[in-house]
C-alpha cells in the first residue's frame, strides 16, 4: 500500500513538474512534440510547410499554424499518467522504471497519431463544411480537439486494459 502511494505521489510530481515546463515553454521547446505531427500533416495532405521561430510550423494552403497550443502537450501528460497506471496495476511484476518508459514510448506515439488525426479533421473540416467552420471556427476547431482527444484515450485505455487482462490472465493460468 506504501509503494502504491510513493508511486502515485511521483507520477503527481512529475505532472506538476511537466505542467510548470509547459507554462514557460515556446514553441522551439516543444520541436520534439510538434515536428512529427507537422512532417504527417504535409506527408498526408501534400501541403508545404514551414517554421516560423515565433509561431510554429505553418501550412500557408491550409491557412493553419501548429503553434504551442497545437503541441498535443495536455494530451501527452494525461496519456502518460492512464498508461502508467495502467502499467503499474496490471504488471506489478516489473520494474517501476520499465514502466514509465514504456508508458513515455506508448504516450508519444498516440499522442502524434491523435494530433495528426486531430489537425487534419479540423482541415477537413474547414474545407468541406466552410458554412460551419467560418463563422463558428474557434468553437469547431475547439470540439475537434475535445472529441478527437477523448475518443484517442478511451481507445488506448480499452486497447491497453484488455491487453494488460489478457497477458495477466495467461501469466497466472501458466
Amino acid at each position: 500500500m506504501k509503494s502504491k502511494y510513493s508511486t502515485l505521489f511521483v507520477l503527481g510530481t512529475l505532472f506538476l513538474c511537466a505542467k510548470i515546463f509547459y507554462k514557460y515553454a515556446n514553441i522551439s521547446q516543444l520541436l520534439w512534440l510538434v515536428k512529427p505531427v507537422a512532417i504527417w500533416i504535409s506527408l498526408l495532405t501534400n501541403a508545404e510547410m514551414y517554421w516560423d521561430d515565433s509561431s510554429g510550423y505553418v501550412f500557408p494552403s491550409h491557412g493553419i499554424c501548429i503553434e504551442k497550443s497545437c503541441s498535443g502537450y495536455n494530451m501527452l501528460l494525461i496519456c502518460f499518467s492512464m498508461l502508467s497506471y495502467l502499467i503499474l496495476q496490471f504488471r506489478k511484476n516489473i520494474s517501476k522504471l520499465f514502466a514509465w518508459i514504456l508508458a513515455c514510448i506508448l504516450t508519444y506515439v498516440v499522442c502524434i497519431i491523435s494530433n495528426s488525426v486531430r489537425i487534419i479533421l479540423s482541415i477537413l473540416f474547414s474545407t468541406k463544411l466552410p458554412s460551419l467552420w467560418i463563422p463558428y471556427r474557434e468553437m469547431v476547431h475547439q470540439g475537434i480537439g475535445v472529441f478527437t482527444n477523448i475518443l484517442f484515450l478511451i481507445i488506448t485505455f480499452l486497447f491497453f486494459q484488455y491487453l494488460f487482462k489478457t497477458t495477466t490472465a495467461h501469466e497466472k493460468s501458466a
